[in-house]
């Protein structure tokens, strides 16, 4: 994702330099990005706050600050059960929930494919063998994710919900009618920004590698009730 979200700047500040007529390459390109984040990140007073959540971004084991965030968040809104479903998360160890294991939460884990989820089986042997961690190895589709959690008795209102399976996550979320997550993490497609909707096709299972996955912001926007 990060890398994405880099390639996506470069190819912002090179599309409003040459509108101008502005070819930079090496060390001048360099600077004019590091002039553009600073001008429209760093210095922008709508980031400025020190209330936003963005702020508190740090990785233990996720991939883009979402521990720090996760901590912050429920820093201000407490927990209840202490209890997440994480889906998508390859062998673990880059993942939204495996710090909360080490701050005595529970939670099921699903991962499609069978590498993966033997990884998962030896990196976190403890936290299984103590049943803090469920694990399934199962492809999620909208049709079954319900019944999985049926299955491993998740609570009705888990505390936090994390859903990056690059697909289907849409419609992964939009079939899950029995459980309300207090927090979810979900991922976009930043192709498409708002207030652009776009969603990926039900028939599409997997992610091939191009721009065509999941879903748009906007769309994730609406699906969640908007506000």
């Amino acid at each position: 994702m990060l890398k994405k979200i880099q390639i996506k700047i470069k190819l912002k500040i090179k599309s409003i330099l040459s509108n101008v007529g502005i070819v930079l390459r090496g060390s001048d390109a360099l600077m004019a990005h590091a002039e553009y984040l600073s001008k429209n990140l760093y210095n922008n007073p709508k980031y400025l706050n020190s209330k936003r959540i963005t702020h508190y971004g740090k990785s233990s084991f996720s991939q883009n600050g979402e521990d720090g965030i996760i901590q912050e968040i429920f820093n201000r809104i407490k927990t209840t059960n202490k209890y997440f479903v994480e889906f998508g998360l390859q062998d673990g160890l880059e993942s939204n929930t495996a710090l909360l294991l080490l701050k005595e939460w529970e939670g099921l884990w699903i991962e499609a494919n069978e590498e993966y989820f033997s990884r998962i089986e030896k990196n976190f042997k403890e936290p299984i063998l103590k049943n803090q961690l469920k694990i399934k190895n199962s492809f999620i589709t909208p049709e079954n994710i319900e019944s999985i959690f049926k299955e491993f008795n998740i609570p009705k209102s888990p505390d936090l919900m994390s859903i990056d399976i690059d697909s289907t996550d849409y419609w992964v979320w939009k079939a899950i009618k029995s459980y309300t997550p207090r927090v979810l993490i979900i991922e976009y497609n930043s192709t498409y920004f708002p207030p652009t909707l776009w969603i990926q096709k039900k028939t599409k299972k997997t992610w091939d590698g191009d721009i065509n996955y999941g879903a748009s912001l906007q769309a994730l926007h609406d699906l969640g009730g908007g506000g």
